[in-house]
């Protein structure tokens, strides 16, 4: 199903809560102008499955859909980048009140390993420009 935020009567985001609350395995697309954060963040809490801006090509948006029926979720790079910036953003807050990255390990099971991968991920990294940080080959 592809919606939008902006939507007569209510909002996009509150029907996007209310199909997840009556079909929760139907699969939902928000398809829309509004990349803001405010927005982006409450349809993926809501269980969005994909978050994308009307100005994609036809053929990107036949693609988003098919990756998302097999079960991935979709954004754009554009998106991706805004919640890359609110992770780093909420990261040293975190860290501050849980006493440190360390406590990332005892609540999720992360090592070193891990955290520096998240890291770099954040910070928009490649898989091979992961690789060469960690000594890894890309594959």
């Amino acid at each position: 199903m592809i919606i939008d935020i902006k939507m007569p009567v209510r909002d996009g985001i509150f029907a996007l809560e209310a199909i997840k609350k009556e079909m929760p395995h139907t699969k939902v697309i928000m398809l829309t102008t509004f990349g803001d954060e405010r927005n982006v963040l409450e349809a993926y809490k809501k269980g969005a499955n994909g978050y994308i801006l009307k100005d994609i090509k036809p053929s990107i948006l036949i693609m988003t859909i098919k990756c998302v029926f097999t079960g991935l979720f979709v954004m754009q790079d554009e998106i991706a980048g805004l919640l890359r910036r609110r992770i780093k953003l909420s990261a040293p807050k975190k860290a501050a009140e849980t006493g440190g990255y360390d406590q990332l390990h005892d609540e999720y099971g992360l090592d070193a390993i891990d955290r520096k991968i998240i890291r770099l991920l954040v910070d928009g990294k490649s898989n091979k420009e992961i690789g060469e940080a960690l000594n890894y080959s890309e594959g």
